[in-house]
């Protein structure tokens, strides 16, 4: 296999190592055959532990994702990571805003809302930013997940909520819709912002493929690919999406799972002890 960019796949591959080898840590296997040893079925327990372990990385895909656009943010030249950038903030908005997204998020939910949110969604956005740069508010604090936070070479800021793909089939996506945006209004306070231009706010799907128009948030708002990169980054996504296809072939990452497979299959839990029995 022939890499377009030797960079991107060290970067790519040491996000992956990091994630299993996190999984394959001895406290992680040991909890899941304690859990595994409290169920009663046929299949074998070293292959239910297996299947645990495969199915949680599975669904941290969207973590590595998020960990893997910190890291191209991180060395690319045209960017500069923000200190909250994949973190977990507590952030203050006033309860003006608060109110306001909640009754968007309600009014959007009607049968008769109109089909393009655009120009609500743009009064919500200037509503928030006079909310915020108003004096003797009552606030609120709220805790939040800042997926991905980013200045431009224009002192521009950038916060991106990542999903895998826009599949929001889920019963979570108008909560995640909500977040976003009380999540916006918490960082409009946080760094000051007075003009609409000062901070944008999108949500990224690793994936190009549209499945579904929100009725929360405007397509200019959504980015799907390699929509971010061409707007951002000097990274080429087709590198990112070249590797990450090819990925599981790896020779160094079919080691990984190999050692992870012999670890659980011929482990056995002895005194609190993962203890290989080959």
């Amino acid at each position: 296999m022939t890499y377009r960019n030797n960079n991107i796949q060290a970067l790519i591959r040491r996000v992956a190592t990091d994630m299993v080898e996190e999984t394959m840590k001895n406290e992680k296997i040991i909890e899941s055959f304690r859990v595994q040893s409290e169920k009663t079925h046929f299949v074998p327990k070293q292959y239910r532990v297996m299947g645990g372990l495969l199915q949680s990385l599975n669904i941290r895909f969207g973590n590595f994702l998020e960990l893997l656009l910190r890291e191209i943010i991180i060395s690319d030249p045209l960017v500069s990571i923000m200190d909250l950038s994949g973190k977990k903030a507590k952030l203050v908005l006033s309860s003006s805003s608060d109110q306001a997204i909640d009754r968007y998020i309600s009014v959007r939910q009607q049968p008769n809302s109109a089909k393009d949110c655009g120009p609500e969604f743009e009064t919500l956005i200037a509503n928030i930013i006079v909310n915020e740069n108003l004096q003797n508010q009552t606030i609120l604090e709220q805790g939040k997940d800042i997926d991905c936070l980013f200045k431009t070479k224009h002192n521009k800021f950038v916060y991106v909520e990542v999903k895998y793909n826009d599949d929001h089939d889920t019963g979570k996506f108008v909560d995640i819709q909500r977040k976003i945006i009380k999540t916006y209004a918490g960082l409009v306070n946080k760094l000051r912002i007075s003009n609409r231009n000062q901070l944008e706010l999108y949500i990224w799907y690793f994936t190009p493929v549209k499945r579904w128009i929100s009725p929360y948030l405007p397509e200019q708002n959504i980015l799907r690919g390699s929509q971010l990169f061409e707007r951002y980054f000097a990274t080429k996504y087709e590198d990112i999406d070249f590797y990450l296809q090819n990925i599981s072939d790896d020779p160094d990452m079919l080691k990984l799972f190999d050692e992870l497979y012999r670890k659980i299959r011929h482990g056995r839990v002895i005194n609190g002890r993962l203890v290989n029995l080959a």
